[in-house]
């Protein structure tokens, strides 16, 4: 999710103080955030501590994160690299969600299915990305045609 905002934030915005970038991370980072608060209530119902911690150290660098931008930090790493580092908490939030989803599964091989099944727009993306940039066509660019909520065409 984060990442996704991040790349066609990244794709349609090459200024670093760009206020679309700077609104589209920080609505990814309190995403995140509020995410990771409903992970800790429901691990706090069912006992679940290693999974806390996981949770816990997540939230921890959300909140690292939304300071170093308060700071400015996009201004001296670069745009590339703060939407990487905005790629962290959603690419945890997804293993924790595994996690718990092996859990309350319990079937090993339901969860891996279900895991797979899941992350299959991801993988399916990825692989197109890879295929065209094999073969030589970069990647495409957001179509102008695609209607943006956040800014008119006039």
């Amino acid at each position: 999710m984060t990442s996704l905002v991040a790349q066609s934030t990244i794709s349609q915005s090459t200024q670093l103080d760009s206020p679309r970038l700077a609104k589209d991370l920080e609505d990814c980072r309190k995403t995140c955030l509020n995410v990771l608060v409903a992970f800790l209530a429901l691990q706090s119902i069912t006992g679940s501590a290693g999974l806390a911690v996981g949770t816990l150290t997540l939230m921890l660098y959300t909140i690292s994160l939304h300071i170093a931008a308060i700071a400015g930090a996009s201004r001296h790493l670069g745009v590339v690299i703060f939407a990487i580092l905005h790629a962290i908490p959603a690419v945890g939030i997804s293993a924790v969600t595994s996690v718990e989803l092996a859990f309350a599964v319990e079937s090993p091989i339901v969860a891996i299915s279900i895991i797979i099944f899941c992350f299959l727009p991801t993988m399916v993306t990825i692989f197109h990305y890879v295929q065209k940039t094999i073969s030589g066509d970069p990647p495409s660019a957001p179509s102008a045609g695609r209607s943006d909520h956040t800014e008119s065409p006039v």
